[in-house]
């Protein structure tokens, strides 16, 4: 019998906004009248570090956290924290994935190395039914700042298909949410990332 949850997974680093971009989905989630359960990951207490926010909503749940190999969604905001959650996704699974790498310290200095981001895409194809792969970092400076990538990848979420909650939905709680400042900037984001999804399929 297939399972009646939905699990999808937000991962990236510190300073991405995916907290934000969790409470978006959160939020949508129980207005549609889901039952939603939500734990974040959090790394070393800084900007740069990991961080993962699990969310899961449907009619049958007893954890927030997701098992291994039942994820529908992995949307990575850091292309190689995409690897590092693969292993949540089942084989039905779709990828949202920022190209945007935000390069470690240890790469910086010299003392590590950055995969290409092609290689790593080239690894999640053989474990996804559909990637989409996007410069979101790139359409949140054309949407008018940086700073609202997690909304271009928020949009990208809401066009892929996988999560079922409507678009206008969606998009109501990004710029109710929004401070007043960049509601129209992440209106924009938001519309940038869905229409490149969109496009996509």
């Amino acid at each position: 019998m297939e399972s009646k949850n939905f699990d999808m997974l937000l991962a990236g680093v510190g300073g991405q906004g995916i907290i934000f971009a969790g409470q978006i989905i959160l939020e949508s989630a129980l207005s549609e009248g889901y039952r939603v359960y939500a734990f974040e990951e959090h790394g070393m207490a800084r900007r740069g570090g990991a961080v993962a926010s699990h969310i899961r909503f449907g009619e049958e749940l007893y954890t927030p956290l997701i098992p291994v190999g039942t994820g529908k969604l992995l949307a990575a905001f850091e292309p190689a924290e995409a690897l590092r959650h693969m292993h949540f996704m089942d084989s039905g699974s779709k990828i949202i994935l920022n190209t945007k790498p935000v390069v470690p310290v240890s790469v910086s200095t010299g003392k590590g190395s950055y995969p290409e981001v092609n290689d790593i895409i080239d690894i999640i194809i053989n474990y996804s039914r559909e990637i989409y792969a996007l410069n979101a970092t790139s359409l949140a400076e054309q949407a008018g700042n940086p700073i609202s990538m997690n909304a271009v990848m928020i949009g990208a979420i809401s066009a892929c298909g996988a999560v079922p909650l409507p678009k206008e939905i969606v998009l109501e709680i990004v710029q109710k949410r929004s401070p007043s400042y960049s509601k129209d900037i992440n209106t924009r984001a938001f519309e940038l990332g869905y229409d490149m999804v969109e496009d996509a399929k």
